[in-house]
């Protein structure tokens, strides 16, 4: 499928990061170019939220493809997604954010 590949992880309702995964590969996984971190904008952060809740998930990382024309397609709600080496890439402080509602939760 054509598009930008996105990643965006969220955490209990909110998107606490994104990025956007550069590829000449149509499977990124293993091929990443570049990962730039992304400002989440209303409509994936929106549109993750649903996922999330339709899907029962506090933490997930969704992959959605952007067509040229804008329109987003979720591929797929990770339960357990692997953020290390996009937290490495883009900075993004994913470990923080989980670490912090773990603690609170448990307060």
């Amino acid at each position: 499928m054509p598009g930008d590949d996105l990643r965006i992880f969220l955490l209990a309702g909110e998107a606490i990061a994104g990025a956007h995964i550069k590829t000449r590969n149509v499977d990124y996984r293993g091929h990443e170019d570049d990962v730039v971190a992304i400002t989440v904008d209303p409509e994936l952060e929106a549109l993750s939220c649903r996922v999330a809740e339709t899907l029962g998930m506090v933490f997930t990382g969704i992959d959605i493809k952007r067509s040229t024309d804008g329109q987003l397609t979720v591929l797929d709600a990770n339960p357990s997604p692997m953020f290390l080496g996009i937290e490495r890439r883009t900075r993004q402080p994913i470990t923080d954010r989980l670490a912090t509602r773990l603690v609170s939760s448990h307060g």
